[in-house]
């Protein structure tokens, strides 16, 4: 969800629900184990288009705050970690109002956890790369 102010200025906000599930079995043993785990993860963002919104083709770069939960067998216990978000996107104007946009961005954070380990706080990256159809206004 966004909103421009202007040619060059924006705000965006967005969220992310990733479940999984893993099936394992040990060797020589007829019994499989299930893990389910879940990350849930958002941020809100400040936009500058390097070129302009309204182009046939439009350049923005973005920056803010995400915040990123992680629960489920995976990990001991739910964590939740806040830290900044950088990321680029470009977007292509199809028919009129129509557009496609594909978009790259780090969540930049200090975890705890690698993996299920409980260690020192270390600088994670998470690259969320995404893509959608928009329409302007």
């Amino acid at each position: 969800i966004g909103l421009m102010f202007g040619q060059r200025f924006g705000i965006e906000a967005s969220g992310d629900y990733a479940p999984s599930e893993l099936t394992f079995s040990a060797t020589g043993s007829n019994s499989n184990s299930k893990s389910k785990s879940k990350i849930i993860s958002g941020s809100g963002r400040l936009l500058y288009f390097v070129l302009p919104a309204r182009n046939p083709i439009a350049l923005l770069v973005s920056g803010g705050v995400g915040v990123v939960n992680r629960s489920g067998d995976a990990y001991p216990t739910s964590t939740t970690d806040v830290g900044g978000t950088l990321g680029a996107s470009l977007r292509w104007r199809i028919l009129g109002l129509l557009s496609l946009q594909l978009n790259a961005e780090d969540y930049l954070y200090k975890s705890k956890y690698q993996g299920n380990v409980q260690t020192s706080a270390v600088t994670q990256h998470d690259l969320h790369f995404s893509f959608g159809f928009g329409q302007g206004f």
